[in-house]
């Protein structure tokens, strides 16, 4: 937002330079980013009165001038222009000035045998608009003042303002509009603003079901008999200062009522629209609808654009732009000036889907203040009226319930202390000084046991919504720099809980077992209690995850197009599902795809496939290393899990007390084939929370030293035949417990079923290690074995198999 500091000074008296002027403004978070002087290129360049004019003694299209530029003799100047004559006054850059905009230094020359003394300038060569074939003849000009010799000709052309580059935050809509600046500078300096005013023209009611809820008021005024034509100098000036360029009365007033006020406005040639005010409507756009704007572009309109339509279609893109159709020229002698309030979120949308932007769009898209929508009208209404000697007819309004509410909000003397804390002196900040900032800012105030309650004035209301943006409003009047800087005194020493040291742990240890952290996103094409996305970017992304394996599938199978062998990984993620008591879930994920790395030097280079015992054992190790104890159990068919894993080789994993806690098994070659996968590709999934809670439960015993045992070990396998239910892990408990003392270690051999074996049976074998304090004699370790194998007969019916 550009600033005028003469505009500014008609709206608000500010006693401040220009410097500190920008310097509180950027502090109370209104950013000057610049400082822009209009005049500077200027510098130097004085009015000159051409005493006489001849013709050049050796050159026909050159003419000898003697101008007087208020000094002590005239100066000759040698000037090629056409329209160069006597009697008329000039702008003159005399010996030294410099024209930034052709980028010349002026000097002493000598034309033709004619020493010139300086130039006369043309407005293209001081950088301004206008007729650039032949020189500026001031008379001709629209002025501020007399013309005297040797005055400056900035002030005269109006080129004297200063002009401040405001950088406006999209929390603050009222910041690009002149009176919203002028109501800041009052509130930081204690001035008062004193907006323009118009006499209020009484209006008539439309039907609302004319306008979509995408337009929360909409305004229609009638004004006749105009004569459009060219701005008037201080119209085009104040314009100019802003970044606008002038293009008729009509239009100049609606973009200096929107600079003014922050109201965007529309003029409509009222001849030009089809059914006249009563046919004008607001809706959503149909399929197939076109509509050529101001600026040239052909717009094929979607469902998406909110427009502006009469009876044969869209007239203008709401909140955007105009259309051609329907834009005042110079015959235009009936407008319809509309003044609405459009939804930011439609009119957004529009602007995006059309790829335009305009000052209106950026405008609505803040947000506009409905109460003071037809205040503006009436002052664009008195505008016209005077600068095209048009007269106002009527108006007609249409206004959806609950907008010209006002807003009011609760700001509790407690809070506010405990937020900004004490000033700089130690002492809290007064009520008074409270009540003061608010008042400044137009709010008003109605005490209450616990502070106050504040009604927000119209031209906040988009940005003060809550308690805390009150007191951020007192803290910026009276000044961040004037509140305390202590620190605070009690500061908690960071650092990570048990569960977050555990969870620390887990992944520190997969990793150091062989497995890379993978990290997806939680984004997938969806599928069954899938919860959809209400606007995904691509379809393959639509949709939160309910699972994790897809995606460590996914990298298994990119690992393996690429030729990069396997891929061991893990992912620690959030699940997410329409249905059952949990809709969001922390699980651990892991793939073992192929073998890790191939070794070269023992293998000849050979890929061994991965074992289902082995790769189960060693997560189950990762996990009893944080005292996580799991059972195995057959998977049930409510795991949903059956159509992806090997039915003979998936095991679901049970912590004890029967919480299920996850499953693990290798995928079905069916699967691995459509994937594109070789066959010995495993996955684990299991719920986080269990795991972390079981591990935060193990009190293991301290740790103690034991020495080696230096007597010899003594094995025996062992082969029993139980029934095809019971597994490997709760029969090598029991020999565990039943071998102790002299059982050192247990290990699983194999699993065998068929053959000469009865139905519903199979033979697990085991290795047993026996060590104890002396050497054993095979007494010793064939009585330890009987116990062994009496208690697995009498637990599970076992029987040795010979």
């Amino acid at each position: 937002m550009r600033v005028s500091l003469q505009w500014l000074q008609e709206l608000v008296s500010c006693p401040w330079p220009v410097a500190l002027l920008a310097e509180r403004l950027s502090i109370a978070g209104l950013e000057v980013e610049d400082i822009l002087e209009p005049g500077k290129p200027l510098t130097g360049v004085v009015v000159g009165k051409v005493l006489a004019c001849e013709a050049h003694p050796d050159a026909d299209k050159l003419s000898l001038c003697r101008v007087d530029v208020g000094g002590p003799q005239p100066l000759q100047i040698v000037c090629g222009a056409p329209n160069v004559r006597a009697h008329v006054h000039v702008p003159v850059a005399p010996v030294g000035c410099r024209l930034p905009a052709i980028d010349l230094t002026i000097q002493r020359t000598r034309l033709r045998g004619v020493d010139s003394e300086g130039m006369i300038c043309s407005l293209a060569e001081l950088g301004q608009e206008g007729d650039t074939t032949g020189i500026c003849i001031l008379e001709e000009q629209s002025l501020t003042g007399p013309l005297t010799p040797g005055a400056a000709v900035a002030p005269l052309l109006g080129l004297d303002d200063v002009v401040l580059d405001v950088a406006v935050t999209a929390n603050r809509p009222d910041g690009l509009s002149m009176v919203g600046i002028a109501r800041e500078v009052a509130a930081l300096c204690g001035e008062t603003v004193s907006p323009p005013t118009a006499p209020r023209r009484p209006a008539t009611a439309m039907a609302l079901n004319r306008f979509a809820q995408g337009c929360r008021l909409f305004s229609l005024s009638t004004v006749e008999n105009v004569a459009i034509g060219p701005s008037p100098l201080w119209l085009r000036r104040r314009l100019e200062r802003a970044g606008l360029r002038s293009i008729n009365t009509a239009v100049d007033v609606t973009n200096l009522v929107m600079l003014e006020t922050g109201q965007p406005m529309h003029a409509f040639d009222g001849e030009r629209v089809t059914g006249g005010c009563a046919a004008i409507h607001v809706r959503f756009a149909q399929p197939g609808e076109n509509l050529h704007t101001l600026d040239g572009q052909q717009l094929s309109l979607a469902t998406g654009h909110l427009v502006v339509a009469d009876g044969a279609g869209p007239v203008a893109l709401a909140g955007v732009m105009g259309g051609a159709p329907t834009q005042i020229t110079s015959r235009t002698r009936r407008i319809l000036l509309e003044a609405a309030v459009f939804d930011p979120t439609a009119v957004r949308r529009s602007a995006r889907l059309a790829g335009l932007r305009s000052e209106s769009s950026s405008r609505f898209e803040r947000g506009v203040a409905p109460q003071a929508t037809l205040a503006a009208a009436d002052r664009a209404v008195a505008l016209l009226e005077q600068l095209c000697g048009g007269t106002s007819v009527e108006r007609q309004v249409a206004c959806h319930p609950g907008v010209l509410e006002e807003r009011q909000a609760p700001l509790r003397r407690r809070a506010l202390h405990r937020l900004l804390g004490p000033m700089a002196d130690g002492a809290p900040v007064q009520d008074a000084t409270v009540e003061g900032c608010l008042r400044a800012l137009g709010c008003g105030l109605a005490p209450t046991d616990e502070g106050w309650l504040v009604t927000v004035p119209h031209s906040r209301c988009q940005d003060l919504c809550r308690e805390v943006d009150l007191v951020e409003e007192v803290a910026r009047l009276v000044g961040y720099d004037r509140f305390g800087a202590a620190l605070p005194t009690a500061l908690a020493p960071g650092g990570r809980n048990r569960r977050q040291n555990l969870l620390h742990q887990l992944r520190q240890r997969l990793v150091a077992t062989g497995l890379q952290e993978l990290c997806h996103m939680s984004l997938d094409q969806g599928g069954p209690g899938a919860l959809a996305l209400a606007n995904p970017l691509v379809n393959d992304h639509s949709h939160l995850r309910t699972v994790l394996y897809t995606g460590l599938l996914r990298a298994a199978q990119s690992n393996a197009q690429q030729g990069n062998g396997g891929l061991w990984g893990f992912e620690v993620g959030k699940v997410f599902s329409t249905v059952g008591p949990q809709r969001e879930q922390q699980k651990l994920g892991a793939v073992l795809c192929g073998q890790q790395q191939h070794s070269l030097w023992c293998d000849g280079g050979k890929a061994a496939p991965l074992d289902f015992h082995e790769a189960l054992g060693g997560m189950e190790r990762v996990l009893a290393s944080l005292g996580i104890r799991l059972q195995r159990q057959a998977m049930a068919a409510t795991e949903g899990v059956e159509p992806l894993l090997h039915p003979g080789r998936s095991v679901a994993l049970m912590l004890p007390g029967g919480v299920f806690a996850g499953w693990f098994g290798q995928v079905h070659p069916r699967v691995t084939r459509s994937w594109d996968l070789p066959e010995d590709v495993f996955l684990l999934e299991a719920e986080l929370m269990p795991l972390l809670d079981a591990a935060e439960q193990h009190q293991g015993p301290a740790p103690r030293f034991q020495p080696f045992s230096l007597m010899p070990a003594a094995e025996r396998d062992l082969a029993v035949v139980v029934g095809q239910a019971i597994g490997s892990g709760a029969l090598m408990d029991a020999i565990r417990v039943a071998g102790e003392p002299l059982l050192e270690a247990v290990h699983y051999l194999s699993r065998f079923d068929g053959g000469d074996m009865a139905p519903d049976t199979c033979s697990h074998a085991f290795r047993l290690v026996f060590r104890g304090e002396q050497t054993l004699t095979d007494a010793q370790v064939e009585a330890a074995l009987a116990t062994v194998l009496s208690v697995l007969e009498e637990r599970f019916q076992a029987r040795r198999r010979a």
